[in-house]
């Protein structure tokens, strides 16, 4: 995590999955996804609603 006055904050993540979860990764990044977005609007005070199943569907195929 980095914090610069003119650029704002900035967050690095690192995600690894085991090897014998990896047909799963999609779905595991996709909830990383949604919690993490949730996670950065709760820090501005927003609340978000969860994703909708085509939302969810839409990020997994990016990550498929």
């Amino acid at each position: 995590m980095t914090a610069d006055p003119l650029d704002g904050v900035r967050v690095e993540l690192t995600q690894t999955v085991p090897a014998e979860l990896s047909e799963q990764v999609p779905e595991l990044l996709t909830t990383r996804h949604e919690q993490l977005n949730a996670l950065f609007a709760a820090s501005f005070g927003v609340e978000l609603q969860p994703w909708s199943a085509e939302r969810r569907a839409e990020v997994r195929e990016r990550y498929s």
